[in-house]
């Protein structure tokens, strides 16, 4: 082979030695593509190779829903997965600045949070579920609506 010359045989070598060094890294990654490929993630959306990549772990994502008072009901839902947990409710009021398809709970607004733990029982009962519609009315938000501040 040294009849090749310097420059091709230096570049065969590293070649050779490259092949040796993917070989040893794909071995080493076999347990991490083996943990990858137990996750259930891959059963919805994900096809092919995609089942044997850190995203068929699963996701997690903070999602915010709103609903006017009016309609009645609000529906929690996940695009993956279910439900994990609710990590804070209230009424945004347009009138006092909030703004209305936002959720965000504020000095401005905080005095409008409903103070009647039924609406938290209704929306812990999403927990779990992919998709989940608690019926609520402005009667159960409150103890009483006469003590709340007018512009909620």
């Amino acid at each position: 082979m040294n009849n090749l010359g310097y420059g091709i045989v230096a570049y065969l070598r590293i070649l050779r030695n490259m092949a040796i060094l993917f070989a040893i890294f794909s071995v080493m990654l076999i347990p991490t593509i083996s943990f990858y490929s137990n996750g259930r993630e891959a059963d919805k959306v994900l096809k092919g190779y995609e089942s044997y990549m850190i995203s068929n772990l699963g996701q997690s994502s903070v999602e915010c829903e709103f609903s006017p008072i009016s309609v009645g009901r609000i529906t929690l839902q996940c695009p993956y997965g279910t439900v994990g947990k609710i990590l804070d409710y209230g009424v945004n009021n347009i009138n006092l600045g909030s703004p209305l398809d936002t959720c965000m709970n504020n000095d401005k607004i905080k005095h409008c949070k409903p103070n009647l733990e039924s609406v938290l029982t209704k929306l812990q009962k999403a927990k779990g579920k992919d998709f989940y519609t608690a019926e609520i009315r402005k009667e159960d938000l409150w103890w009483d609506t006469r003590t709340i501040h007018s512009n909620c």
